[in-house]
This record gives C-alpha cells, structure tokens and sequence, in this order.
C-alpha cells in the first residue's frame, strides 16, 4: 500500500507533525510516493532511519557494478554526474574522502584563515609600494617612468 502523503501542501507545512504521525501509525517503514521521483520507502523512526543511514553492509549506495542505486534511464546525464559524488560513496571510500575533508576544516584551519587574508591583503599592498620606492633609488625615477618616456 503506497500512501499519498502530500509534503508540498500546505495543510504538511502548516501541521507537518500530524502527517508524521499519520506515516508513524502506518508501520516502522512505509512506501511514499513523491512528485516527480516516484515511490520511495522511507522510515518513520529516528532508530530505523539511523539503522538505514548506517548499515552499509545492507543498505549500500551502489549497485554491484558501481552506478549508483535508484538512476533510472530516462533521467539526463548531469544527474548522473551530480550523483556521482562523495555522499554517494560506500564505505571505505566515504570515509577516505570524508577524512580528506575533515582535515581542511579542522578547529586551526578555520581559525587561522582570517589572519591569513588580512596578512595577503595588507602585506601585497605593502610589497608593491616596496618594489616602487626602491626602484632606481640613485636617480628616484620608478620603473614605470622609463618605460613611458622611452
């Protein structure tokens, strides 16, 4: 039995609990259909969907030849190419790339990248009037003034 929850009404926004608990009073796991992706199983508790989430061994992302599970023929190749990407990875690949990630947003990083933009745009200024004022020091002509005139 699939049911008509409709998430795009406004009777859903104004009351989403209520059809949350309608979902709930159905079973642990109900058939859904959504508008323009079709029939969907989803869960209805925070224990199943966390079960779902991560169990990789029953639940996987990828089908045995490597595409990713629920790409139908029809749909247009950029979905193909956005589906393709690190949340759609099985372990250990998740966690390979995740780790990557994980490092360029670590606590020292992140605090130390608004000292690094002020250092780039206070000291390139600071370089730059540097190289002028020392250019051809014995006569005070810049670089530019020759380049000008002859």
């Amino acid at each position: 039995m699939t049911l008509q929850a409709d998430f795009t009404s406004q009777d859903y926004f104004r009351n989403p609990a209520a059809a949350v608990d309608k979902l709930r009073t159905t079973g642990p796991v109900v058939e859904v259909r959504f508008p323009l992706i079709g029939k969907v199983w989803t869960t209805t508790t925070q224990a199943l969907a966390d079960q779902v989430l991560k169990d990789t061994s029953t639940f996987t992302m990828r089908k045995d030849d490597g595409t990713v599970v629920g790409y139908r023929w029809w749909m247009p190749g950029i979905v193909r190419l956005l589906a393709n990407s690190m949340l759609s990875m099985d372990e250990p690949d998740h966690k390979r790339l995740r780790d990557i990630v994980d490092e360029a947003f670590r606590r020292r990083a992140v605090l130390a990248l608004p000292f690094a933009w002020l250092a780039l745009f206070f000291l390139v200024p600071f370089l730059i009037v540097l190289k002028i004022s020392l250019a051809e020091t014995a006569i005070g002509v810049p670089p530019a003034i020759r380049t000008i005139s002859g």
